[in-house]
């Protein structure tokens, strides 16, 4: 996964080193001054490149609060003008479409850069109005994020056109992602705006899951409040006379900071992320977890991963199913592979642990069904028992009996055969209490 997410750094950076020169001054405009987690980890991307390559940013705006006049006095002719990224290019979003327009014919003269985005027009008079505004500008670069959009825009637009991954992929939210503890199995994100291709695939009842939509923001942030300040206060004062802009540029920063904190707390709730959010994909992935991806309403998910993320899928990192038997197929696929990942990371090598133990022919032989969920997590509780980490050990005997339903009748075998060597023999009433718990979670009652 990190190659994956390296060589996509690396192709931004190829794509906009050859379009924005080092140390050029910029503004950077249409902020995400709402509560998608996903808009303000494009935002914060965006930062980050445009930080190592040096470039000053001497002015933000968001679409719904920019003065033009201001923004006039914060500008030169030569000063770069960076419209933010995202999936808003079109009319189904007409606030930032608008906002997009009016940039680029005010502005005639300043080279543009339309950041990249997912591109997707449901009235065709629409796109041809777009065209002709965007053909009328002699220097405006409209980056794609995706094969589709790419292919779109080279059709209709005579400017430069270029393909160019997501920026969220600037940001580094792995270590963030080892910091946090998950609480359940699966972290369930689905989007409840125009977007939604309507209902996402059914949770198996065995499944602990966190359900949310990541647009629900209560309280909102305390620097929100302050970012609204500054803007009003920008809007009477004098931009080359004030300290304003800056102070803006740094409470935007720390707006964005602090709403891509609660999606990466939000998505690491679960082991495992189910999502019709592509930045709920994205920001996933960045923090190391699987994805189970259903499209939105005109198949911006998919487009993208087929274009950038492809390794991930044949890796089954990432899936997009296709029913709902294939749902819970690869989603208990994917829990086995959080908890083997859990015990590398513990275990220098963790496939000479298991081939020293009694696995894996008598294990699947015992529970009748190789690979079962329930036969994972035992079987890791023993070598996290043969580790010397009791604890967890003890722990993961606890998700094993969870599981039971789906190891069938030889997991009570199993347990006889094992639970003395993962807790302590001398503990009777925590055995005897492992037995009751499997006797009702299998035969619905206590066990004899």
């Amino acid at each position: 996964m990190p190659d994956t997410i390296n060589q996509l750094r690396k192709k931004i950076g190829q794509t906009l080193d050859q379009i924005l020169p080092t140390g050029a001054k910029c503004v950077l405009l249409d902020f995400p001054n709402y509560s998608n987690v996903g808009d303000s980890a494009i935002w914060l991307g965006e930062i980050e490149y445009l930080k190592a390559r040096n470039v000053t940013i001497s002015y933000v705006a968001d679409c719904i609060n920019d003065n033009l006049s201001v923004l006039k006095q914060a500008i030169s002719e030569k000063d770069y003008i960076l419209i933010n990224g995202g999936g808003n290019f079109g009319d189904l979003w007409p606030h930032h479409q608008t906002y997009r327009e009016k940039i680029i014919q005010a502005f005639p003269e300043n080279p543009i850069i339309q950041l990249p985005q997912s591109i997707h027009f449901q009235d065709k008079a629409n796109l041809d109005r777009v065209r002709k505004i965007i053909n009328s500008h002699e220097n405006f670069t409209l980056l794609a994020r995706d094969e589709a959009s790419y292919e779109l825009a080279h059709r209709v637009f005579e400017g430069q056109v270029l393909l160019c991954p997501d920026m969220a992929f600037m940001l580094d939210l792995y270590h963030i992602g080892r910091a946090i503890k998950p609480y359940y199995d699966v972290s369930f994100l689905r989007r409840t705006d125009k977007e939604s291709a309507g209902r996402m695939f059914d949770l198996p009842g065995t499944i602990s899951a966190f359900v949310y939509d990541w647009l629900d923001e209560v309280p909102p942030p305390k620097t929100a409040a302050i970012y609204a300040q500054l803007i009003n206060r920008l809007s009477s004062t004098p931009v080359q006379s004030s300290h304003l802009s800056e102070l803006i540029v740094t409470a935007s920063l720390r707006l964005a900071l602090e709403r891509v904190i609660r999606g990466a707390f939000l998505l690491k709730k679960g082991r495992v992320v189910v999502t019709d959010r592509l930045h709920g994909l994205i920001m996933a992935t960045l923090l190391g977890l699987p994805v189970l991806a259903r499209d939105n309403s005109y198949g911006k998910l998919s487009q993208f991963c087929e274009t950038w993320l492809k390794p991930l899928i044949d890796a089954g990192i990432i899936s997009f199913p296709d029913s709902q038997q294939a749902f819970e197929h690869n989603l208990a696929k994917m829990i086995r592979r959080d908890v083997l990942i859990q015990i590398s990371e513990y275990y220098e090598n963790a496939e000479a642990a298991t081939t020293s133990c009694l696995f894996p022919t008598v294990w699947d032989r015992l529970t009748g069904q190789p690979g079962s969920l329930g036969s994972e997590f035992l079987r890791w509780a023993y070598l996290y028992q043969h580790g010397g980490n009791k604890c967890m050990a003890r722990q993961l005997a606890i998700k094993a009996i969870t599981y039971a339903p789906l190891c069938g009748r030889g997991y009570k075998l199993l347990i006889d055969l094992f639970i003395s060597k993962i807790l302590t023999p001398r503990r009777r009433s925590i055995i005897a209490w492992y037995k009751k718990r499997l006797g009702e979670v299998i035969f619905g009652k206590q066990a004899v």
